[in-house]
């Protein structure tokens, strides 16, 4: 099973470092600059401090793509995708950092290509707007503030059944407003993030 995972891996990474000749012969061709592992810390307004690791960033002149690999069994549905909240945050990191808001693709191992449907491994999110992710921004920072306001007694009201100060938090979390800030392509008047950062 970890050899079909790391070859579904190498499928979907590969096209990115080759090119197809004239010839039908496949030659190397890597981006200007990648980076395994690629590490990021942001530091918001509210003092909040957020680090992780891209698996893998590919860098051109005027763009950028992280790559994620994934494990998992299920795919995303295909309408959350836009307000993928983890893709969000990686796009935040790379704009910070190269002034690119790039393109993340998922690469999910389980899902090998068929001959039927070749990017079966693929799952695709598009730039975000700088609107949006300032609003993940404004996001972030009331998350950071609300949390830190909170006491263990407030935590307490509603024991959760798991351990631990954060699982009692999270679960008895008091609902505030949405931030919302709409981008002039967002139909809806509502930022695609949305669905997954309303409490």
């Amino acid at each position: 099973e970890i050899e079909e995972l790391l070859r579904v891996s190498f499928l979907g990474i590969r096209p990115y470092f080759t090119a197809q000749g004239a010839d039908g012969s496949m030659a190397y061709t890597p981006p200007p600059d990648y980076r395994n592992e690629q590490r990021f810390q942001m530091t918001f307004p509210s003092g909040a401090v957020m680090s992780g690791f891209i698996d893998l960033l590919l860098l051109w002149p005027d763009r950028a793509v992280c790559i994620d690999l994934k494990s998992q069994a299920k795919k995303f549905p295909r309408d959350e995708l836009p307000s993928n909240v983890q893709a969000a945050i990686y796009q935040l990191a790379t704009f910070r950092e190269h002034g690119f808001i790039p393109t993340v693709d998922f690469i999910l191992v389980r899902h090998a290509p068929t001959a039927k449907t070749i990017d079966k491994h693929l799952q695709r999110v598009l730039p975000s707007s700088e609107t949006t992710l300032s609003g993940l921004i404004q996001y972030i920072d009331r998350i950071y503030l609300d949390i830190n306001k909170m006491t263990f007694e407030q935590a307490l009201v509603h024991p959760h059944e798991d351990f631990g100060f954060c699982s009692r938090i999270c679960t008895h979390y008091a609902p505030h407003p949405y931030w919302e800030v709409c981008a002039p392509e967002d139909t809806d008047g509502k930022s695609p993030l949305s669905r997954h950062l309303t409490l």
